[in-house]
Protein backbone atom coordinates (compact mmCIF):
# COMPACT_ATOMS: atom_id res chain seq x y z
CA UNK A 1 0.00 0.00 0.00
CA UNK A 2 1.42 3.17 -1.13
CA UNK A 3 1.47 6.64 1.49
CA UNK A 4 -1.16 8.51 -0.86
CA UNK A 5 -3.34 5.60 -0.04
CA UNK A 6 -2.41 5.63 3.71
CA UNK A 7 -3.29 9.24 4.21
CA UNK A 8 -6.97 8.29 1.85
CA UNK A 9 -7.51 5.50 4.25
CA UNK A 10 -7.35 7.66 7.52
CA UNK A 11 -9.34 10.73 5.89
CA UNK A 12 -12.05 8.00 4.94
CA UNK A 13 -11.92 6.32 8.21
CA UNK A 14 -12.37 9.48 9.91
CA UNK A 15 -15.47 10.74 7.72
CA UNK A 16 -17.15 6.87 8.58
CA UNK A 17 -16.73 7.69 12.30
CA UNK A 18 -18.35 11.29 12.08
CA UNK A 19 -21.20 9.93 9.74
CA UNK A 20 -21.68 7.21 12.26
CA UNK A 21 -21.74 9.94 15.49
CA UNK A 22 -24.13 12.30 13.64
CA UNK A 23 -26.14 8.69 13.03
CA UNK A 24 -26.32 8.30 16.95
CA UNK A 25 -27.15 11.60 17.40
CA UNK A 26 -30.16 11.96 15.05
CA UNK A 27 -31.09 8.73 16.35
CA UNK A 28 -31.39 9.96 19.55
CA UNK A 29 -33.33 12.86 18.43
CA UNK A 30 -35.79 10.88 16.81
CA UNK A 31 -36.40 8.89 19.24
CA UNK A 32 -37.02 11.75 21.65
CA UNK A 33 -40.96 12.29 22.47
CA UNK A 34 -40.43 15.58 23.86
CA UNK A 35 -38.82 16.73 21.13
CA UNK A 36 -41.27 18.67 18.44
CA UNK A 37 -42.62 16.06 16.02
CA UNK A 38 -41.42 18.45 13.25
CA UNK A 39 -37.86 18.81 14.53
CA UNK A 40 -37.87 14.96 14.96
CA UNK A 41 -38.95 14.48 11.11
CA UNK A 42 -36.13 16.81 9.49
CA UNK A 43 -33.62 14.87 11.87
CA UNK A 44 -35.42 11.97 10.11
CA UNK A 45 -34.69 12.96 7.22
CA UNK A 46 -30.86 14.10 8.22
CA UNK A 47 -30.43 10.72 9.71
CA UNK A 48 -32.13 9.17 6.45
CA UNK A 49 -29.35 11.20 4.41
CA UNK A 50 -26.42 10.36 6.84
CA UNK A 51 -26.91 6.63 6.12
CA UNK A 52 -27.11 7.05 2.08
CA UNK A 53 -23.50 8.77 2.34
CA UNK A 54 -21.92 6.41 4.49
CA UNK A 55 -23.42 3.44 2.59
CA UNK A 56 -21.60 5.12 -0.41
CA UNK A 57 -18.68 5.57 1.29
CA UNK A 58 -18.54 1.98 2.59
CA UNK A 59 -19.39 0.47 -0.82
CA UNK A 60 -16.58 2.41 -2.40
CA UNK A 61 -13.73 1.41 0.20
CA UNK A 62 -15.00 -1.99 -0.51
CA UNK A 63 -14.43 -1.15 -4.30
CA UNK A 64 -11.18 -0.21 -4.21
CA UNK A 65 -10.47 -3.08 -1.94
CA UNK A 66 -11.36 -5.45 -4.50
CA UNK A 67 -9.38 -3.51 -7.35
CA UNK A 68 -6.48 -3.62 -5.16
CA UNK A 69 -6.46 -7.30 -4.87
CA UNK A 70 -7.18 -7.91 -8.58
CA UNK A 71 -3.98 -5.98 -9.15
CA UNK A 72 -1.98 -8.06 -6.74
CA UNK A 73 -3.65 -11.05 -8.01
CA UNK A 74 -2.82 -9.82 -11.87
CA UNK A 75 1.08 -9.12 -10.95
CA UNK A 76 0.96 -12.52 -9.25
CA UNK A 77 -0.41 -14.45 -12.25
CA UNK A 78 -3.02 -15.48 -11.15
CA UNK A 79 -5.46 -13.80 -13.04
CA UNK A 80 -5.11 -12.89 -17.25
CA UNK A 81 -4.12 -9.36 -17.50
CA UNK A 82 -7.60 -7.02 -17.66
CA UNK A 83 -10.16 -9.35 -15.84
CA UNK A 84 -10.81 -12.87 -15.25
CA UNK A 85 -11.45 -13.53 -18.89
CA UNK A 86 -15.20 -14.43 -18.47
Amino acid sequence: MLAGEFEVDAARLEVIEQLRESMEKSRKIMLDDEVDRKVRERWTQLHTNTAAVLERILRSAKFAEWERRMRELEAAGQLPPGGTGV
